[in-house]
């Protein structure tokens, strides 16, 4: 299940990736590793797509405290492990559509 780390990468659900992008340094290919072998544990117990989200929260929530994860984000990154997860399992569903709207700022420095 690799695409679950490259989903979680790819949305960075609290911001990880982009404090190091901010800081000038190359962020870890497995920044998100120890999230995504969790919601692999867990992915079979979901039936639908909420119960998807609210796993992945869970973790989020074990992992970072009860961080802040824009709703946006995490639908976005929801609705893509979700496709992938049903695909990899032979059921066609459409392509995800959700966009990632909120961005992750670099600080003001001056």
């Amino acid at each position: 299940m690799e695409y679950l780390l490259d989903v979680l990468n790819e949305y960075d659900l609290v911001g990880n990736i982009a404090q190091y992008e901010n800081e000038g340094v190359a962020a870890p290919e497995d920044e998100y590793s120890p999230e995504a072998e969790d919601i692999a544990y867990r992915l079979g117990e979901c039936k639908a797509p909420e119960e998807l989200r609210s796993v992945i929260k869970e973790v989020f929530d074990h992992w970072f405290d009860n961080p802040h994860m824009p709703d946006d984000r995490l639908d976005a990154a929801t609705e893509k492990i979700w496709y992938e997860y049903q695909k990899s399992r032979g059921v066609e569903l459409p392509e995800p559509s959700k966009q990632v709207t909120s961005t992750w700022d670099k600080p003001d420095n001056s």
